[in-house]
């Protein structure tokens, strides 16, 4: 049985857009049963993110149509070089969660 979690602090889309830094160290991770099947699921949806390189609020605006939400997860402490978690959850053909690890900056920022 996949042991799923109530929904984190607060949907992306709710707070200022981001852009995700791809030319820092990314990852993904997941504690569910289902991880691998979570994790082979949403890796052509980070795929499309990385190369058109999308702000959050246009990649959660872009998926939301496939189950695809982008939640903060202030539970995971950032890290000393600036990488932090997004949650996203899966309400689609593949149900669970799994976390984004990864730098993020305010949109229209240089990185």
């Amino acid at each position: 049985m996949t042991q799923i979690i109530n929904q984190p602090d607060m949907n992306l889309l709710d707070i200022p857009d981001m852009s995700v830094d791809f030319n820092s160290v990314t990852s993904c991770s997941c504690g569910l049963e289902n991880a691998d099947e979570l994790l082979n699921y949403f890796l052509p949806y980070l795929e499309d993110w990385n190369n058109q390189r999308y702000t959050t609020h246009e990649f959660a605006k872009k998926y939301a149509n496939k189950g695809i939400s982008l939640w903060t997860a202030n539970d995971v402490k950032k890290s000393e070089n600036g990488i932090q978690a997004i949650q996203i959850f899966l309400d689609g053909e593949v149900k669970g969660y799994l976390f984004f690890h990864c730098k993020l900056s305010p949109a229209g920022t240089l990185q």
